[in-house]
């Protein structure tokens, strides 16, 4: 009641209703470390624990604002009839109904009485059965069935808001279930003359007519005129009469399966309307499906397939594909940093967090499926040559099959929840692919080895042999990623022992020794690789980096001095001349 315009109302509903279609929903993606090892794997996963995906870590808290007791009026209130009109009563009480948080009523207000009660110095008797009660007992059964409907998941129940002059339309759902109740109520703060409004349409959503009301004051003679004094020995409410309006006209287009509510002429002000919906695809079943599978499908990717998926950055990408793929472009915010999975969540992790449904990622999805389509297709090129690869490639499109079929309003949501899926199964098979002490260490060392996954890949233009192409290290990203410019002796010699030796990865680490040492001449190891056919000698550090590697290999591999013994075919074993 303290809402002074039909606007403030509607903010007042929008801000205590819960949360808005469509809401993100957080995962913990890299910011909790778990254990990527099979043993404490399964222990771990057998724990009773609230989690969101196959990693078996708990649901993480995000920040909103705490629920607020919402009172249609309070016991210091003024009554609807003191201060707007006795019609609005109903409308009024039907929007907070459907509001997503704790509610509250003053006695009086459901009875329409004519004035606020004195609560300290009443001395008359109250009357009862008059006003609302009928259409207040079927709001409270509304909000009984999405509780129970939410009973684990309190967040599932979600909102929208529409002001339009008198009219206010509140879309209560369960984003679990798909199931939901529209209301349609017209308000009356004052006698504001006609209005209209033109039919509701409801994207991919079933839509069938529960109940509607209409609320309006007696005609009575004058004097049969209620006024209240101290005198009297009975409070008396406004006399209302409470009429049941006839079911609404609702379209339904099986080709776009929406809805389309058709008001009727008489549905004047101090009314409203409920009725049930339904969202086609988007249930328990679909939730299931899209947080299942993924670490089955990235079982078999080793650590360049899971490289291939995850990152890639632009030149990168240009250089696997001829330069017809780069990275993925959101209209109003730019190119992303990496073609791969990365790219999106980096973009997503605030977004996702801050719940934010306006940002330029959440429009672009809204707006239409090309992302979804982006994904796996960027994998075609990398497909051909990895079965492995072609197993996940299977998994997104199966997930992002499923996610087209939900109204373009959810698709943000399905979209950030199956990238982020696929997500913690790459990044958990990387880390399970690593040395034990990373794959029980803190978040921020199992971050750090990710890094190891981010600067090593195949590369068509790049290699760290001349004759066949081998999985090398960039030297940095984006501008030393390919070509001649990829591989540099030492800056790969002062990383070996973080992103390969520290990690396990021997044999990546293993193979940049013994090609650099193929170029080894007057003592020089180069900077600038070249793959090993145009290599400079421009940086004599670069030697001293190359032997303290070897030193590293020795003392840190398991049987690490077999190095010493491999065979190095030199590319200059008798002077400048290149063999």
């Amino acid at each position: 009641m303290q809402a002074y315009s039909i606007g403030e109302l509607s903010r007042l509903v929008h801000r205590h209703g819960g949360r808005p279609v469509g809401s993100f929903r957080w995962l913990p993606l890299d910011c909790i470390s778990y254990p990527a090892n099979s043993e404490l794997f399964e222990k771990k996963n057998s724990e009773e624990i609230n989690k969101k995906s196959e990693i078996p870590i708990p649901e993480i808290i995000t920040l909103q604002a705490p629920h607020a007791l919402f009172m249609d009026c309070t016991h210091d209130n003024e009554m609807p009839a003191q201060k707007r009109t006795v019609e609005d009563t109903l409308p009024t009480a039907a929007l907070v109904s459907f509001c997503s948080c704790a509610t509250g009523t003053t006695f009086g207000y459901d009875e329409c009485y004519p004035e606020l009660l004195d609560v300290v110095n009443e001395t008359r008797q109250y009357s009862y059965g008059t006003g609302i009660g009928i259409v207040k007992k079927q709001l409270n059964d509304i909000r009984v069935d999405l509780a129970n409907q939410s009973v684990d998941d309190m967040e599932a129940n979600e909102m929208h808001v529409h002001h339009e002059g008198q009219f206010i339309t509140v879309h209560r759902t369960n984003a679990k279930t798909g199931r939901g109740y529209f209301l349609i109520a017209r308000t009356k703060f004052s006698p504001d003359g006609d209005q209209t409004m033109a039919p509701i349409t409801l994207h991919g959503t079933q839509v069938k007519n529960d109940f509607a009301y209409s609320l309006a004051k007696s005609s009575l003679q004058p004097e049969e005129t209620i006024t209240l004094t101290k005198t009297d020995k009975k409070i008396l409410p406004v006399h209302v009469e409470l009429t049941k309006l006839e079911p609404f006209e609702i379209d339904y287009d099986e080709k776009t399966q929406s809805s389309t509510i058709n008001l009727p002429e008489y549905f004047p002000q101090g009314s409203i309307a409920v009725l049930s919906t339904f969202v086609k695809n988007c249930d328990d079943e679909l939730h299931d499906f899209l947080r299942s599978g993924a670490l089955e499908a990235a079982q078999t990717l080793n650590l360049i397939d899971i490289n291939a998926i995850l990152y890639k950055c632009e030149s990168e990408e240009r250089d696997a594909s001829a330069g017809l793929d780069g990275c993925y472009d959101i209209p109003n915010y730019g190119h992303l940093v990496y073609a791969g999975i990365q790219g999106f969540i980096s973009v997503l992790r605030d977004v996702i967090m801050n719940n934010d449904l306006a940002h330029p990622i959440s429009n672009h999805l809204r707006d239409g499926t090309w992302a979804l389509d982006f994904i796996p297709r960027r994998l075609d090129k990398y497909a051909k040559n990895s079965e492995a690869i072609k197993e996940f490639q299977a998994w997104l499109e199966s997930r992002f099959d499923a996610v087209k079929k939900v109204p373009y309003f959810l698709v943000p949501r399905y979209f950030a929840l199956t990238v982020s899926i696929a997500y913690e199964a790459l990044r958990f098979q990387a880390l399970s692919l690593m040395s034990p002490r990373i794959q029980d260490s803190t978040v921020f060392v199992q971050s750090l080895a990710m890094c190891s996954v981010q600067m090593v890949g195949l590369m068509n233009s790049a290699s760290i042999d001349p004759f066949t192409t081998i999985p090398s290290m960039a030297a940095g990203l984006p501008h030393f990623s390919y070509d001649f410019m990829r591989c540099w002796g030492r800056d790969v010699f002062i990383s070996v022992r973080g992103l390969l030796l520290a990690t396990n990865r021997f044999e990546e680490a293993k193979q940049h020794i013994l090609r650099f040492a193929m170029t080894l001449k007057h003592g020089l190891i180069p900077n600038l690789l070249g793959s090993g056919k145009e290599p400079r000698y421009n940086a004599r550090d670069a030697v001293w980096f190359f032997l303290q590697c070897i030193q590293d290999y020795v003392h840190l591999v398991p049987d690490g001095e077999s190095i010493l013994d491999e065979k190095v075919k030199r590319r200059f074993p008798l002077d400048d001349t290149y063999f």
